[in-house]
């Protein structure tokens, strides 16, 4: 009874997510990558890094919606996928394809801090390396991070048949459930919510070391090259509390959810920390274009065009009964 009440706003609410999500990433994406002025640096490649694997994680959102079935530790598939088929390792591909693409998102966002700090405290020494190097270093590390998530997810997944821990919902269609592995899992969860306390702290660490080195150096630079510096320190400020809120917050509640599954509203808490997760990618997109003024600009001109153009094509075919007598 209480899915058949859940389950319909939930799923209505990601579908409409999806809709509004990808026209407005896919517009940011092609913002930043048409319209990034040389003194932005490496920071456009961060930028559009995460946006990238938002909207793959999109994607897979799109195609999947978990429905939590807690106590047990199962979840039922609902989204686009279902038209498809009702498979459960499918659905398993996709759960787990999306957690890769948020683990590739949450590397991207803490690679920016130290970036910014090795440009303020070390400008020459970035020059010297060469890019196709930093290109492998990203290109491996990417493909460690995602092929760590599946190889760990796979030790947890246990076909719905075969899962025999807590009581299961009587309707098993398109059930698919992980094994609580004992304190093995719970040991394991415990690493990843204090991973996460961690790249909070260190988000907090590299913030003070840029604000405290600007400080030290502002005078040695031009009143433009110090304002670009400062805005891209707010922008990390407005990264790291949007991480904080929609990415790090919300993953430490699933983490908990998981490891007490028969907690009284963890079902419910977790629902809301999957839309949270995945309304985190627009306002990350959204803070990108107006953070920047040569985005926010072009993004302007952009919009003013194409209202402009509607003008124009309303003026053309009003035509008076004047101009008519005219031209005969």
């Amino acid at each position: 009874m209480a899915e058949a009440v859940f389950s319909l706003p939930y799923n209505i609410v990601l579908h409409v997510s999806t809709v509004v999500h990808v026209p407005i990433k896919l517009f940011s994406m092609y913002i930043v990558y048409r319209y990034s002025p040389s003194n932005m640096g490496a920071m456009p490649y961060f930028i559009l890094n995460m946006m990238a694997w938002d909207l793959l994680g999109n994607v897979f959102r799109a195609l999947l919606h978990i429905y939590p079935e807690y106590p047990a530790l199962c979840f039922r598939a609902y989204g686009l996928m279902i038209l498809l088929t009702e498979n459960e390792m499918v659905s398993h591909f996709l759960f787990v394809g999306t957690v890769a693409c948020f683990y590739n998102c949450l590397q991207t966002s803490l690679f920016a801090f130290p970036y910014r700090y090795a440009v303020l405290k070390h400008p020459n020494l970035l020059e010297r390396i060469k890019k196709s190097r930093v290109i492998a270093l990203y290109v491996v590390s990417h493909t460690g991070i995602t092929v760590a998530t599946f190889l760990v997810y796979s030790l947890f997944i246990v076909r719905h048949e075969d899962y025999n821990f807590e009581k299961k919902p009587d309707d098993e269609q398109r059930l698919c459930c992980l094994s609580p592995r004992g304190w093995i899992g719970v040991a394991m969860g415990a690493c990843a919510v204090l991973t996460c306390f961690l790249l909070i702290t260190g988000m907090f660490v590299f913030y003070w070391l840029i604000k405290k080195h600007l400080a030290s150096i502002t005078h040695l630079y031009s009143a433009q090259t110090a304002e670009l510096h400062r805005k891209f320190l707010r922008y990390l400020t407005l990264i790291t509390a949007m991480c904080i809120t929609f990415e790090q917050l919300p993953v430490i509640v699933v983490l908990l959810c998981c490891i007490f599954s028969t907690f009284s509203f963890a079902k419910e808490l977790l629902m809301m920390c999957e839309i949270l997760l995945y309304n985190y990618g627009v306002i990350f997109s959204v803070v990108s274009i107006v953070a920047f003024k040569p985005y926010s600009k072009a993004a302007r001109r952009i919009f003013t065009r194409l209202l402009s153009g509607k003008v124009v094509k309303s003026q053309v075919i009003v035509v008076s009964h004047k101009s008519i007598k005219k031209s005969f």
